[in-house]
């Protein structure tokens, strides 16, 4: 049976997590009231109260909002294939991953260091997680989706020892180039249901 495209609700979602993930930090980079997180990180951009990290944070959550959609549509498209295997750890892990990018955007650097710490590496090792053991928990996606999960975990794990070793890159370099194999694998996962549920 062909399942009309408005189905696919979970591609829809890591769209929309992308979108507006991108247009927070956009926006967060070109209202800064200084230039300081380009020598620091990301979570620099939601310091201090000013409208860019009002804006910032509010788009953090806002994604996390996404995340947790995604999560449960991906759950319900899973199984609407009929390859629900490790549907629920998935969607409980993307609410978990989820919670954390909230986290992050109530306790604030400059605020609750140690708390927005824990939140945030706590959504990396989640996420690497996630991203390594995907094969083991489903097999409902492709060798691309994989094969950029492994890429991400391995380049980026490597890149943080760099930058906690050595100091010679700047977290937000690790950061940045983290972000975009997450949206990556996010867009790739999801769209491995949605070309599934085209042809069921």
């Amino acid at each position: 049976m062909r399942v009309p495209e408005h189905h696919y609700r979970s591609s829809h979602a890591a769209s929309a997590l992308v979108l507006v993930g991108t247009t927070g930090i956009v926006l967060g980079m070109l209202l800064a009231p200084d230039t300081l997180w380009l020598q620091l990180h990301l979570s620099r951009l939601g310091e201090h109260g000013h409208l860019s990290a009002a804006l910032f944070n509010a788009s953090l959550v806002v994604a996390a909002i996404c995340l947790m959609t995604m999560g449960i549509l991906v759950r319900k498209d899973m199984y609407g294939i009929d390859m629900p295997r490790g549907a629920e750890l998935i969607r409980n892990w993307f609410i978990s991953i989820a919670f954390c990018w909230i986290g992050l955007a109530v306790f604030t650097y400059d605020q609750h260091p140690h708390i927005h710490d824990f939140f945030g590496y706590g959504e990396f090792t989640l996420l690497c997680s996630l991203m390594f053991f995907l094969k083991n928990i489903s097999d409902a996606f492709s060798d691309r989706t994989h094969y950029i999960g492994y890429i991400a975990v391995l380049t980026t794990g490597l890149l943080m020892a760099v930058y906690h070793l050595t100091h010679s890159i700047s977290l937000l370099s690790v950061e940045m180039y983290g972000l975009v194999y997450a949206y990556a694998w996010f867009l790739s996962l999801t769209n491995d249901i949605s070309r599934q549920r085209r042809h069921f």
